[in-house]
């Protein structure tokens, strides 16, 4: 468990620079992802939820927020056609995964981790093509 300590111990770091990015944010975005989430959704962050939720994390997380603020200002939202593909998709991915723990500490590990840095760099072409990969990954599995 040493990468969730390494983890633990960057997001503890970087998180006065999130602090900083979610105040910029809006308080209505970060109202409406805390909707989405209320109620059992994940607002629309399945597999990041699922691995969450193996973690033992909320689901108002900074690990969990800082993918869905990617997801509604750099990907556009629900707008995004391939968003909209994703939440289609995404569902049966995390429920058939939900119970493989060996297969979220990898999701995590492998794709996660480096997307979620990614994001906080503000490389965000980094972080999508991660997360793409991953999806694309899982749904050949």
């Amino acid at each position: 468990m040493n990468m969730l300590k390494e983890v633990t111990d960057k997001r503890t770091y970087n998180m006065g620079l999130y602090s900083e990015a979610m105040k910029g944010y809006g308080a209505n975005k970060t109202a409406d992802a805390q909707a989405s989430a209320a109620g059992g959704s994940s607002g629309g962050c399945f597999i990041t939820t699922a691995v969450c939720d193996h973690l033992g994390l909320p689901d108002d997380n900074a690990f969990l927020n800082t993918f869905r603020k990617f997801r509604d200002e750099w990907m556009g939202g629900k707008a995004n056609d391939e968003v909209k593909e994703y939440y289609r998709i995404a569902p049966s991915i995390a429920e058939r995964i939900k119970h493989d723990k060996e297969k979220l500490q990898s999701i995590l590990n492998d794709s996660l981790v480096p997307a979620y840095f990614a994001i906080l760099k503000g490389d965000n072409e980094k972080a999508h093509e991660i997360y793409r990969s991953m999806v694309q990954g899982l749904m050949e599995a």
